[in-house]
């Protein structure tokens, strides 16, 4: 049996001024044809589906027209993650389990019975989802993103790792030696340089001994756009999202594909090619930019001015309509050629340049300099200006 694991998509999510559902379509549509190509058996969304907790029309249209094309070759089963509204999500699934696609909070997979047209028969008990195919059965334990509301509710007095590693505990119970054991989830775990020592996104983070699970064959996670290997003894796993949403984020987009034969599990790595590249383009003058915003053509650009001389109204309108443009953002130059040319300078002299410098190349006048000079003498306070 092979099962696909992807996350963190944000359909709806915008880069600035930029709409980015038609890079998502493309995504989706790749997506889709290699669900078919790889034949795969069981397609798991570890959360943040959406962008928002109220997404477009269009972002929810995209979302339901992709999973349905996709349900054409192998059941899916669809967790929230915390840019998702848990009920808004699963409010669908009565509906959607005719396809085969399984919207879950983790608590309405009781009494879940279906057998998927590619042969899989799927049924379910509180927390777990149970996948029947040919001669092999995978269990898997979900528990997308807990929200404060839920966890106050479910939690009681246990703190937020308690919660998870008994509820994780609890349902690992239900993990069978020989069979498929794995669970998916959307939490930030420790384990990696991005989420260690500090909380993202104003969670928790939980220690990755928590998946420390008897008989688990692998971990499914979702949270962290950027893939990560958590674990690669455990087969503990961020996917990473489909597109790169923030600039500092320059990796490789992919999905993962698990695969048990006999005791070993085999974690193939599959690429997403699609999706522009975020470009930060750091340029200290006209030619720079507008070379450098060609060479990114097919990019989304950031571009980072630093210079004493001042862009003019006509450059900024020339590189707005390019189609690559993103953002700009002016920086004062910092380099030691600068520090250097500035040694040996008078307060006067540098407060003028300092003055040049953030009035557009204005000059300051007589009468500021002559009260800067005061200032500098301490003679204001005897002064009425």
């Amino acid at each position: 049996m092979k099962i696909l694991h992807t996350a963190d998509w944000h359909l709806g999510k915008r880069l600035g001024r930029i709409n980015r559902l038609d890079e998502q379509r493309e995504q989706l549509s790749e997506l889709t044809a290699l669900v078919e190509n790889e034949k795969i058996d069981l397609l798991v969304i570890a959360g943040d589906i959406f962008d928002t907790f109220m997404p477009s029309a269009e972002a929810e249209t995209l979302f339901y027209d992709s999973v349905v094309a996709i349900s054409r070759y192998c059941p899916i089963v669809v967790i929230a993650g915390n840019h998702d509204d848990e009920d808004r999500l699963c409010a669908p699934d009565r509906i959607a389990r005719s396809n085969g696609i399984i919207f879950t909070d983790g608590q309405n997979t009781n009494g879940l019975s279906l057998v998927h047209s590619s042969g899989a028969k799927i049924t379910g008990s509180d927390g777990m989802i149970f996948v029947e195919k040919g001669n092999e059965k995978f269990n898997l334990a979900v528990l997308p993103f807990p929200n404060s509301a839920k966890l106050l509710d479910l939690a009681k007095e246990q703190n937020y790792s308690e919660f998870i590693e008994n509820r994780l505990v609890e349902l690992s119970k239900n993990f069978v030696k020989g069979e498929i054991n794995a669970v998916a989830t959307h939490l930030f775990t420790s384990g990696s340089p991005t989420c260690d020592e500090r909380e993202l996104g104003g969670s928790k983070i939980v220690p990755k001994t928590i998946f420390d699970l008897e008989n688990c064959d692998f971990v499914m996670l979702g949270h962290i756009h950027k893939p990560v290997t958590v674990s690669k003894s455990k087969n503990i796993y961020y996917s990473g999202s489909l597109l790169r949403y923030s600039f500092d984020d320059d990796s490789e987009k992919r999905v993962l594909v698990y695969e048990k034969t006999g005791d070993e599990v085999e974690v193939t790595s599959l690429p997403i090619k699609g999706g522009k590249k975020l470009v930060n383009l750091v340029v200290d003058n006209e030619e720079d930019l507008f070379s450098g915003l060609a060479e990114h053509e097919n990019d989304w650009v950031n571009v980072v001015y630093r210079s004493a001389i001042p862009l003019t109204a006509k450059t900024m309108a020339q590189m707005r309509k390019i189609p690559a443009f993103n953002a700009i953002k002016v920086e004062a130059p910092r380099t030691e050629q600068t520090k250097s040319s500035n040694k040996g300078k008078s307060e006067v002299e540098l407060f003028k340049i300092y003055y040049a410098q953030n009035r557009n190349g204005k000059e300051p006048s007589d009468e500021l300099v002559d009260i800067f000079i005061k200032a500098l003498a301490g003679q204001l306070k005897k002064e009425k200006l």
